[in-house]
C-alpha cells in the first residue's frame, strides 16, 4: 500500500509531501484525493506552465473561483466539493511550510489597510489577544465584500445594510447561531471604529442584534443557586484521580467565577503557596489576574497535585489529561461534558448550553448581592467593563421583592 501511495507522485516534491503525510498517519484515499485536487487547481490556473508561475496566480479569489468551477463538474454537494478542493490546497501549503519550501502568498482582495487600522485601534482599547485577529479580519472582510457587491460606499452604510449582512450569516454562509453571534460582535466593534474615526456619521453599533441575543431576549437570565452547585460538587467521586482533578477545577471556577479556559490556563508557577496568591493569564484577553488563594481552593489543588496529577510529563500546566497522551491539557468541551455528567448524577438540571458558565453566573450574582463593589468583581473574573456584569448576574427574586412598591388603593 505504501508503494502505491508513493507511486502517485509525479516529481520529487510530491514524494516528499506524500512521505510526510504517511508519517502523520493519513490513509491512501485521503492522500490520493489531496494530490488529485491540488493538480486540478494547478492545471486549471495555468496549462503547461511551471509551478513557479502558477504560484503567482494562487490568490484567494482565484482558488475560490477554480474550486467552484471544478465542484460544478463533480457529483454531490457543490459547496462541500468546493470546500474539499480548498482544504486540499491548504493541506498542500501546510506540508510545503513544514518541509521548509516556499509557500505561495495567499493574497486577498479585501482592503487590508483599513482592517489593519481597525485592529490596532480596537486592540488598544479592548485589550484583545492577537490570536482573535483571524476571526475579526475574516468577518469584516465578508462585511466589506458584501458592501462592495451591493455597491454601497463606506460613508453611506445604513442599518438596513448591516441587517442584510447579518441575515446572510446563517442562511447563505451556513454559520451556526453562536458563530453568527460572534461575527455580529466583530461587526459592532468595526462600526464603532468607523464612527470614532468619523468615517460614518451615526453610531450603528448599539443597533446590531445577533441571533443569540434575539433568543436571549425571549427568556429570562438563568442562574443556578449555590445550594445546587454544592450538590454538584458533592456528586464527584474524589477517590479517583479524575474526580480529584475535576473537583479542583470546579472549586476553582466556582470560587473566582472563572471559565473553563481560564482555569485550564493555570500553571504550577502561578500558585504562590507562601504569599497565598493565585495568578493566571486569561487566554481571551492576555490580561494577568492575581487573586488570594482561598483555603478550599488550596486544599483541592494540593490534593490533586500530590496524589492524582500525572508525574514526569514535563508540562507546567496544573490540570492534565488522565489518558494518553498524558502531557496534554484537557479541552474545555471535555470539562463541560464532565460537569453535565456530575449534574445529572446529583439530579440538578443545568441550563442548556450553559455548562461551565454556571460558576461565573453564580459567583457574580452572589458577590453583587453581598454588596461587593462591581469594580472588584470584574477584576476577579477578568472583565474590563463593569457594564458586562448585567448579562451574568441573573435575577434574584429576593432583591426584587425589596424594590417592590405598594399597590395603590
Amino acid at each position: 500500500m505504501v508503494r502505491n501511495v508513493v507511486a502517485l507522485a509525479s516529481n520529487a516534491l510530491e514524494r516528499q509531501v506524500i512521505a510526510m503525510w504517511l508519517g502523520a498517519g493519513y490513509v491512501y484515499s485521503t492522500i490520493e484525493r489531496r494530490i488529485r485536487n491540488k493538480r486540478r487547481i494547478y492545471r486549471r490556473l495555468g496549462r503547461d506552465e511551471r509551478d513557479s508561475r502558477i504560484a503567482r496566480k494562487l490568490t484567494c479569489e482565484n482558488v475560490r473561483r477554480v474550486a467552484q468551477y471544478e465542484a460544478r463538474h463533480r457529483p454531490g454537494d457543490r459547496k462541500l466539493n468546493a470546500r474539499i478542493m480548498r482544504a486540499s490546497l491548504r493541506a498542500w501549503a501546510d506540508a510545503l511550510r513544514a518541509l521548509g519550501k516556499p509557500v505561495p502568498a495567499w493574497l486577498s482582495q479585501a482592503p487590508r489597510d483599513l482592517i489593519d487600522e481597525y485592529w490596532l485601534h480596537t486592540r488598544r482599547i479592548r485589550n484583545f489577544e492577537e490570536k482573535t485577529s483571524k476571526d475579526h479580519r475574516l468577518y469584516i472582510t465578508w462585511f466589506l465584500k458584501d458592501l462592495k457587491k451591493r455597491k454601497i460606499e463606506l460613508h453611506a452604510i445604513a442599518l438596513t445594510d448591516v441587517d442584510h449582512f447579518v441575515s446572510t450569516l446563517t442562511t447563505q454562509r451556513k454559520l451556526a447561531v453562536t458563530t453568527a453571534a460572534n461575527a455580529c460582535i466583530c461587526i459592532r466593534h468595526f462600526l464603532r471604529f468607523l464612527y470614532r474615526t468619523k468615517r460614518i456619521g451615526t453610531d450603528l453599533a448599539p443597533a446590531v442584534i445577533g441571533p443569540t441575543l434575539r433568543q436571549m431576549l425571549k427568556r429570562p437570565p438563568e442562574n443556578v443557586p449555590w445550594t445546587a452547585i454544592k450538590r454538584v460538587l458533592g456528586a464527584i467521586d474524589r477517590t479517583r484521580p479524575l474526580g480529584k482533578r475535576d473537583f479542583a477545577i470546579f472549586v476553582t471556577a466556582a470560587s473566582y467565577g472563572w471559565g473553563a479556559a481560564d482555569v485550564l490556563s493555570l500553571r504550577l508557577d502561578g500558585i504562590d503557596w507562601y504569599r497565598n496568591t493565585l495568578s493566571i493569564i486569561r487566554p481571551k484577553t492576555g490580561v494577568r489576574i492575581e487573586v488570594p488563594l482561598r483555603p478550599q481552593v488550596a486544599h483541592a489543588l494540593a490534593t490533586y497535585i500530590q496524589t492524582a496529577r500525572p508525574a514526569n510529563t514535563g508540562k507546567r500546566e496544573v490540570f492534565l489529561r488522565h489518558y494518553a497522551p498524558w502531557a496534554k491539557v484537557p479541552t474545555t468541551n471535555t470539562i463541560s461534558t464532565n460537569l453535565q455528567r456530575y449534574a445529572e448524577k446529583a439530579g440538578i438540571p443545568l441550563p442548556p448550553r450553559c455548562k461551565m458558565k454556571v460558576f461565573r453566573c453564580a459567583h457574580i450574582a452572589a458577590q453583587l448581592n453581598r454588596g461587593v463593589p462591581p469594580k472588584v468583581v470584574v477584576d476577579v473574573v477578568g472583565h474590563s467593563d463593569t457594564r458586562s456584569l448585567s448579562r451574568y448576574a441573573g435575577i434574584d427574586m429576593e432583591q426584587l421583592r425589596r424594590c417592590a412598591l405598594p399597590v395603590p388603593q
